[in-house]
């Protein structure tokens, strides 16, 4: 057989196999229709906080119990201990937790010798990894095929989150993870400091309002400031596609019992009655506040932005909103 004719039954294998990408996935609604009505409906991994196929994000502020609470969930979901069998489990799946937050020697003193669920992987960047962290976790997720995804925290996949576009490109890319791999993913992210008299809300998440736009569903986890229930943490679901969003909210204690160091349930209330005394909502905001006294300073908008944790465009309507009210 010549050449040409070699060359020819190559070009077509490859055109048999070739599926070409499209701009857009085009068909007529009735085709959606038949589609869309043969699809299951996706399963509670974790109650109503967590569904399968979805993007689920979790904030709060620093040292709350975020990361304590996100290794419970993946060892509920991935079919090991039920640490918290109030939040119903439909289905189990392999778990892929992105940590990188915890050393070994911190994991050592929280769970000891505790045996983990077998679908239960954890991993950390490696900083010999020349591409980026989104690269990385997309090559994991590839080579090893699994169900659901936790990133912690957000942080460490982009530091800048603050900024509006950036956030925007983030999110774009963790959707393109979960539609590519069919998994659903829970993310972790800590935001600017919370204030013990306000009830958390979406916009809680002040300049990661872009991530919480495109998420599924959203949580977020307080600390009690009720006289003699300091030691009470209470989770408050401000975002869900799939469910009616209760008015109460989940209570737990943070407890080093059997079988390891864990969030254990307390019980359910009103998240009113653990804010502070004069939750009043204000017309200054403590970072506004701290924004003022470092422009006062002679600081500029940038470097505000950069100690505080903010946009600099968050930092410039802020310093407006002060000359409005001749602060």
């Amino acid at each position: 057989m010549n050449t040409d004719a070699l060359l020819k039954l190559d070009i077509n294998a490859i055109n048999e196999d070739f599926e070409p990408i499209t701009p857009l996935t085009l068909l007529p609604m009735n085709d959606w229709r038949k589609s869309y009505i043969e699809k299951q409906e996706n399963a509670k991994l974790f109650g109503t906080l967590i569904f399968d196929k979805e993007i689920t994000v979790m904030f709060g502020n620093s040292n709350v119990g975020k990361s304590l609470f996100a290794y419970g969930i993946a060892e509920q979901i991935s079919g090991g201990y039920t640490f918290m069998p109030q939040l119903a489990t439909e289905r189990n799946v392999r778990v892929l937790y992105v940590d990188c937050e915890l050393s070994e020697m911190q994991l050592k003193k929280r769970y000891g010798f505790y045996l983990w669920s077998d679908n239960f992987h954890r991993a950390e960047l490696n900083y010999q990894w020349k591409k980026s962290p989104i690269e990385a976790i997309t090559a994991t997720m590839e080579s090893h095929k699994f169900e659901y995804l936790i990133v912690d925290n957000l942080t460490y996949l982009q530091s800048n989150n603050e900024d509006g576009q950036s956030a925007i490109e983030l999110m774009h890319k963790l959707v393109e993870i979960k539609k590519r791999f069919d998994c659903g993913m829970l993310v972790i992210t800590h935001v600017p400091k919370l204030s013990a008299k306000e009830p958390l809300m979406q916009n809680s998440m002040s300049g990661s309002k872009n991530i919480a736009n495109l998420a599924d569903s959203i949580f977020a986890m307080g600390e009690s400031y009720k006289r003699d229930f300091e030691f009470l943490r209470y989770i408050k679901q401000v975002k869900c596609r799939n469910a009616e969003i209760q008015d109460k909210v989940l209570l737990t204690q943070i407890m080093d019992t059997e079988p390891f160091l864990r969030h254990i349930f307390y019980g359910v209330g009103f998240e009113k009655d653990y804010l502070q005394a004069d939750g009043r909502r204000s017309d200054i905001q403590d970072y506004e506040i701290k924004v003022f006294e470092l422009s006062a300073n002679g600081f500029s908008t940038r470097e505000i932005a950069e100690k505080i944790g903010v946009s600099h465009t968050t930092v410039n309507r802020t310093l407006k909103k002060g000359e409005q009210l001749k602060l």
